[in-house]
């Protein structure tokens, strides 16, 4: 099915990159209603040294906002 395709490039265990980690909250309009989100994203081959700090930041974030959590403890 496919015997007449040229190869032209093979790329293996790449990941998408970033020059910075993405940590920052936007305001974007969906369905005509304004939404705030908080872009988490970028940590590549940091990421198991770096996410702790990140999760922190973004509950940080949500409490300044004063946004009510969506989930409760079921203990």
């Amino acid at each position: 099915m496919w015997l007449d395709v040229d190869i032209l490039d093979t790329k293996v265990g790449l990941r998408p990159f970033r020059e910075q980690t993405r940590l920052d909250q936007e305001t974007i309009t969906f369905n005509g209603r304004s939404i705030q989100v908080i872009n988490n994203y970028g940590h590549g081959g940091c990421g198991l040294t770096t996410f702790v700090g990140c999760a922190k930041d973004v509950v940080a974030m949500i409490r300044e906002a004063g946004a009510a959590p969506w989930y409760s403890a079921k203990l």
